[in-house]
């Protein structure tokens, strides 16, 4: 078992707020993520990205309702499907994707618990 101070890589993301149905956000140490459930037609998937400087002030600022506009702003420019996407360079899914899951599962759990 992990301590606080040395959590397992799989430990070290924790979700810190949910949208319904769209997105969670995520914080590992001083970092934060959006992950972001986006759909075109029958195709589904999500993207994971880090705030930046500026999202992250108006995070700060506006609170969660922020991230309702970021993550509708994200999907509608169909990162993952268009390589011309402003957030398709951002998308760090692949190598965050076991963490992510993991700290959803965990989420997930403390709210059915």
């Amino acid at each position: 078992m992990s301590t606080p101070e040395d959590p397992s890589p799989l430990e070290s993301f924790e979700v810190v707020a949910h949208g319904e149905d769209s997105w969670y956000l995520l914080a590992q140490g001083d970092a934060r993520y959006l992950d972001v459930r986006c759909s075109r037609g029958a195709g589904e998937w999500s993207v994971l990205v880090e705030l930046d400087p500026s999202e992250r002030a108006l995070l700060d600022t506006r609170g969660p309702d922020h991230l309702d506009r970021l993550a509708r702003k994200i999907s509608a420019s169909s990162p993952g499907v268009d390589p011309d996407s402003p957030c398709t360079p951002r998308d760090v899914k692949a190598q965050r994707s076991a963490e992510v899951s993991a700290a959803v599962r965990r989420w997930w759990a403390r709210q059915e618990g």
